[in-house]
């Protein structure tokens, strides 16, 4: 594996973490389908990781940065709001579910 000697153990916390936060999202979709009470916590938990690598909730703006290369600034504050919305959704909308 190339990737130690090329980008040391930054890369591959990056990528531990990475994929971590994809394997979370697919365990806290199916909690949301099923209406586990823990989604909502591991939705929240997802948050800080999400703008850490750059991973919006609103997969369209992934679509809205790769037509529009050099506005990073602009990719940033749209995965920003796109959290904030998330979280705000989630304290409005995600009450207690059953079970």
């Amino acid at each position: 594996m190339e990737l130690v000697p090329d980008h040391g153990g930054v890369g591959v916390a990056l990528i531990a973490a990475s994929s971590t936060l994809q394997i979370s999202i697919i365990v806290s979709c199916v909690l949301f389908i099923f209406r586990i009470r823990g989604a909502k916590y591991l939705a929240y938990a997802q948050i800080p990781f999400r703008l850490l690598l750059l991973t919006p909730s609103i997969s369209i703006i992934l679509i809205a940065a790769h037509f529009t290369p050099g506005y990073s600034i602009i990719y940033l504050v749209l995965i920003i709001i796109s959290e904030a919305v998330k979280g705000w959704s989630l304290w409005k909308y995600a009450g207690t579910p059953t079970s």
